[in-house]
């Protein structure tokens, strides 16, 4: 609609974006910079930057549950046989993402006992174990008491920029195991391949809108890669509800 506008000579205030009182200031402030936005125009793409996030929780989360898959996978970390977990990650995680008590599924996305709870029993991939039954899931419950969180210097130091973990477990066997994770999978310093990308599509999108859609819109984003038109991938779309 915009670009239809612009074609029939509406325009607007030159300074919306980087004048007084325009989106920089509203934002940034005595921060803003906006020799920022035309830098390197058409040759990086800020797109290319964005984290995709691998679990469907808070990013902040996303390097604990990496972490607690690790384990899982080199060391036979299951929840029958822990002991107790540590989590170290930055001030801003101890307090925001502690919560114990999550009273609905918002809530629980955003809370580290809870994800590595589910990262403990299941695949945390999987959006359908975020169900309000998992809220007062006995079992889920009992392993967020073994989760314990504290502030790691090292993470605390590379926060904003990383939002890393350290992770300890204590196991049944006597055994203590750790290992951290300071750019989690799918931040712009751990980009995930375009195959991952597309693998992550398929599975979200199958359970919207069935796996042949998801296939067919795949199918169009290829063609416009290859010079198609816009169009193609628009079809695809309208089609892809007929199929929910």
């Amino acid at each position: 609609m915009a670009a239809r506008l612009a074609a029939s000579g509406f325009t607007g205030p030159a300074g919306a974006i980087d004048g007084q009182f325009g989106l920089l200031d509203v934002v940034a402030g005595a921060h803003k910079r906006p020799e920022r936005l035309d830098a390197n125009l058409g040759e990086d793409f800020e797109i290319l930057h964005t984290t995709v996030k691998i679990y469907p929780c808070c990013a902040v989360l996303q390097s604990t549950l990496e972490a607690v898959l690790r384990l899982r996978q080199d060391h036979g970390l299951r929840g029958d046989n822990l002991v107790a977990l540590a989590v170290g990650a930055s001030a801003r995680a101890v307090t925001q993402n502690n919560e114990r008590n999550p009273a609905d599924l918002m809530a629980a996305q955003y809370s580290l006992p809870f994800c590595a709870a589910l990262a403990l029993r299941d695949d945390p991939e999987d959006p359908r174990l975020f169900t309000t039954a998992a809220l007062t899931d006995p079992a889920i419950r009992v392993l967020m008491q073994k989760v314990e969180m504290h502030v790691d210097d090292r993470m605390q130091a590379a926060y904003p920029r990383s939002m890393g973990a350290r992770v300890a477990a204590t196991l049944s066997d006597g055994r203590r195991i750790e290992t951290e994770v300071l750019d989690a999978h799918g931040t712009a310093l751990a980009p995930c391949t375009p195959s991952e990308l597309e693998a992550k599509f398929r599975r979200l999108a199958s359970l919207a809108i069935g796996a042949d859609a998801a296939a067919g819109v795949l199918e169009a984003i290829g063609k416009i890669k290859a010079g198609a038109s816009v169009a193609t991938l628009s079809r695809a779309l309208r089609k892809a509800p007929e199929f929910a």
